[in-house]
């Protein structure tokens, strides 16, 4: 199955009860959007081009996030894991692949705080966002924060 996205698309592999892999095709100047998931287990590894695999710093104060970023560079056969919980997006300077190994995909465990979009080579990562253009009520309600 090929599911296409703002950043390019994913194909599935496998797609079990109690897992899922995909291969996950990224376009020239794309990124993935700010988004973190309660319960699933994510393993990226490089298939080819350099991937940057991003996590973030989430800190609210007014109305506001602020993200402070924490970018991986992964080269060709280089993993990261990120465990629930963890803010985080990709992007690559040149088009890129990454394996994804990971718990089954549910729509419902998925919490975005930006959405996906074109970028300038290389992004500024740290970002503030307006918490009521976000899924961070619902994150923080069932995180119970």
């Amino acid at each position: 199955m090929i599911v296409t996205k703002e950043w390019g698309y994913e194909e599935y592999l496998a797609d079990q009860e109690t897992y899922t892999g995909k291969r996950l095709h990224i376009k020239l100047n794309k990124m993935s959007s700010i988004h973190c998931h309660l319960s699933k287990t994510e393993t990226f590894v490089c298939e080819s081009g350099l991937i940057h695999v991003v996590t973030y710093f989430v800190q609210e104060h007014n109305d506001m996030l602020h993200l402070e970023a924490n970018p991986t560079l992964l080269t060709p056969s280089q993993a990261i894991t990120i465990n629930p919980e963890t803010w985080h997006s990709f992007y690559c300077g040149t088009s890129g692949s990454l394996l994804e190994f990971s718990d089954k995909h549910r729509d419902e465990d998925v919490f975005r705080l930006k959405e996906s979009q074109s970028i300038d080579y290389p992004p500024n990562l740290d970002a503030v966002i307006k918490t009521k253009d976000t899924d961070w009520g619902r994150f923080k309600t069932l995180l119970s924060i």
